[in-house]
């Protein structure tokens, strides 16, 4: 948690700002006058040359959004003082530094350092050619290259830490809108499942229930009984799949999800519209979920594009096997359809569950038989999980 001295510095940066440049003129004024490091201070205060430092520390205020220009005014502010050989503000040119690490990049802060350091060490000597008179600036020079040293290594160092949150937290927002795009497939696959398989069956059912109408009563009756029932089912899971747009993770682990035990009653929905299925089970279910759903979507999937394309069919066949190589779920019909299924390519139903095959390391294989009829198979290795 941020101090309340650092939260009201985030909150009022202009003030900020203003304190620094006073405080770094109050620092010029007490090196000049309480340590006494040039001349006296009638000549310190001259107006010209003060006006220099004072206009040096005040283009800290522009240190935020002009770093670049701020560090080269008070740099050349600093030279010229150098060269006439009074104080110099080397404290602003110091947080002038720092700020380029910070608000710029590192390497401008470095460049800037060593550029500065050079040439003012360079000018300070020049004027001073010989050892006795360079010695004398000996002390001048050491706080000169401290003053630049520390302030261009803070800056660098707080501005590396900074761009390394700011790059973390691009990141983490990458990702949200990644997981965002996740759950919108997810939610997309769902729907197309739900929608699909249960307009398929009431069209089918209904369509049956208008034939028998007059020859077969009773069974027509069936067939709207059953109409009402699929609709019923695709409205619930309809709702269940809007709720998850709402609802928190915890509430979605608790709603209920289609799993293999309501696999008997999916086929019995595709049978009394019509569709001779014929299932065979063998092998333990898996115990996983996610997969218990990916095999019941891999059948309800692959049961709805026979209703909608297999032109009657003798039989449909619905194959789940499990065993230690994984799960093989294996739909096959015989009907006259596979042609203008494949002509229609593969739908939003089949990517979405060749997507959901690939979570779990599987694959997907669906196309026409080599005699008549079309074969859906999904296959997905044992000891798998979604991959993240």
């Amino acid at each position: 948690m941020q101090g309340p001295l650092r939260t009201a510095m985030l909150r009022h940066p202009h003030a900020t700002d203003a304190a620094i440049s006073l405080a770094a003129l109050g620092w010029v004024y007490f090196q000049q006058n309480i340590v006494g490091l040039s001349a006296p201070l009638t000549e310190q205060l001259d107006g010209p040359l003060f006006a220099i430092s004072a206009f040096a520390c005040a283009m800290l205020m522009l240190r935020r959004s002009l770093p670049v220009t701020t560090a080269v005014t008070i740099f050349l502010a600093c030279a010229t003082l150098v060269t006439l050989g009074r104080p110099v503000a080397f404290i602003a040119l110091a947080v002038a530094l720092y700020s380029l690490g910070v608000y710029r990049s590192s390497r401008a802060a470095v460049v800037g350092a060593v550029a500065a350091a050079a040439i003012l060490v360079g000018v300070t000597y020049a004027r001073h050619p010989t050892q006795a008179q360079a010695h004398d600036y000996t002390s001048v020079v050491i706080e000169m290259v401290a003053y630049v040293g520390i302030g261009s290594l803070l800056g660098v160092n707080v501005g590396n830490v900074r761009r390394h949150v700011r790059a973390l937290m691009r990141q983490a927002e990458q990702q949200s809108l990644f997981a965002v795009a996740d759950e919108r497939n997810r939610i997309t696959r769902e729907m197309h499942d739900v929608i699909a398989h249960g307009l398929s069956v009431m069209v089918q059912l209904a369509d049956g229930a208008e034939a028998a109408s007059e020859a077969d009563p009773v069974r027509a009756r069936l067939a709207v009984h059953q109409i009402g029932l699929t609709g019923r089912r695709c409205l619930a899971d309809v709702r269940r799949v809007l709720g998850m747009l709402h609802d928190t993770g915890a509430e979605l682990e608790l709603a209920p999800q289609p799993s293999l035990r309501e696999l008997a009653a999916l086929t019995e929905t595709y049978a009394a519209a019509g569709l001779p299925v014929v299932t065979v089970r063998e092998g333990e279910p898996p115990s996983d979920p996610a997969l218990q759903l990916l095999v019941y979507r891999a059948v309800q999937e692959s049961l709805t594009n026979a209703l909608r394309y297999a032109v009657n069919p003798s039989r449909v066949l619905v194959e789940v096997r499990a065993d230690d190589n994984g799960v093989r779920v294996h739909v096959c019909d015989d009907g006259l359809g596979g042609s203008e299924q494949a002509t229609a390519g593969p739908g939003r139903g089949l990517i979405g569950l060749r997507e959901r095959a690939a979570l779990f390391g599987g694959s997907l294989d669906a196309g026409p038989n080599a005699g008549r009829g079309w074969h859906t198979t999904v296959e997905i290795p044992a000891q798998n999980r979604p991959l993240a």
